[in-house]
């Protein structure tokens, strides 16, 4: 399941048009896709930056080759529409002539930050308006948030991805119609580190594999047919399975039990529903990592009494599960997913050991 997200655009989802630039890479692809899951017009466009034909296969070279390649394959399967626009001679122009002299200079240029400036945020920005598009969206790990006189750009809270120097020359006019969504979860925003990506399969209504990244706590939580892991990320440049840890929930009797709630929305009934239990402590937290904490033994209980959706909670359901413990509505069966009917919105459910 792809998550929502929310662009902050004017206009509801299903009336704002959206242009991603799609180089054809994980990131832009990753963007393009939580633009159309979130229901917005998404067509994606993808600049040319240089003749490939003598080597059409070439892998990592931006915006040339496999890379259009792959973006046509990413724009189709996402059945949005794609084009390809031939932008060699304004690159060679805007970039390159600039690159060669920087270094007959005795410069050390960056054709990255030319290539924003010039081509991405200038060419493209002017493309995306005449095409009436509500906002150019990029794959980026920036984060832009609503400021008192437009929007501001701040470096990513995962701060070894962060890209924002590479677009220290946007514009305030550019920065006002560009979005960012690899950043945007609430949790990143509000600075807390509990921020998760999720990913999630689901098969017949049952959760049956969750992968949860938690970044800014070097963690990552995952599930197999049988058993549930964490893997720690810190000081790790490459990660193997073998550095998985498996985790298992608390099964300690007759011990008081730690809860764990949202955060964010608090409600009447979840603190009712908890005066049913012997609780030591209230945790507040943010995001999926709720599941977690409950899968790796560090809570035990988290009661749910106000609005969800399902990619807020299948991948960490499917961890939990094979950890030892389930979510259950409050009727006692298992939360189960794939209600479009229902706009993909939860029942209340609980979450436990």
């Amino acid at each position: 399941m792809i998550p929502k997200v929310d662009l902050g655009i004017s206009k509801k989802a299903n009336k704002a048009r959206v242009i991603v630039a799609m180089s054809g890479g994980v990131d832009s692809s990753v963007a393009a896709a939580l633009v159309k899951a979130s229901g917005y017009e998404t067509i994606g466009i993808t600049l040319q930056l240089y003749d490939d034909s003598a080597s059409p296969k070439k892998k990592g070279s931006c915006c040339a080759g496999q890379d259009i390649y792959d973006a046509k394959k990413v724009a189709s399967s996402l059945k949005i529409p794609h084009y390809v626009l031939d932008y060699e001679k304004i690159f060679k122009e805007k970039v390159i002539k600039d690159f060669a002299l920087s270094y007959e200079k005795g410069e050390t240029p960056i054709p990255c930050v030319l290539c924003n400036e010039k081509i991405k945020f200038e060419d493209l920005f002017n493309v995306a308006k005449d095409l009436n598009a509500d906002a150019l969206v990029t794959g980026h790990y920036i984060k832009s948030v609503e400021g008192k006189n437009g929007r501001e750009m701040y470096r990513a809270k995962d701060i070894e991805r962060d890209q924002s120097y590479f677009l220290f020359k946007t514009t305030k006019e550019q920065l006002n119609f560009l979005r960012f969504p690899l950043d945007g979860t609430k949790e990143f925003i509000k600075k807390n580190d509990e921020f998760t990506v999720n990913i999630a399969y689901v098969e017949n209504g049952i959760t049956q594999i969750g992968f949860i990244n938690v970044p800014a706590k070097n963690n990552i939580f995952f599930n197999d047919e049988k058993n549930s892991y964490l893997i720690n990320t810190k000081y790790k440049n490459q990660l193997s399975i073998d550095d998985a840890k498996q985790i298992k929930v608390n099964l300690e009797k007759e011990k008081k039990l730690i809860a764990t709630i949202s955060r964010s929305h608090k409600s009447k009934e979840t603190e009712n529903y908890l005066k049913n239990y012997d609780i030591e402590k209230i945790n507040y937290i943010g995001s999926s990592y709720k599941f977690c904490l409950i899968a790796s033994g560090e809570a035990d209980i988290y009661p749910r009494m106000s609005p969800t959706c399902e990619w807020d909670t299948a991948a960490g359901h499917a961890i939990l599960k094979k950890a030892g413990g389930n979510v259950t509505l409050l009727n006692g069966e298992e939360l189960r997913y794939g209600f479009k009917e229902k706009n993909f919105k939860n029942p209340y459910f609980v979450a436990k050991n």
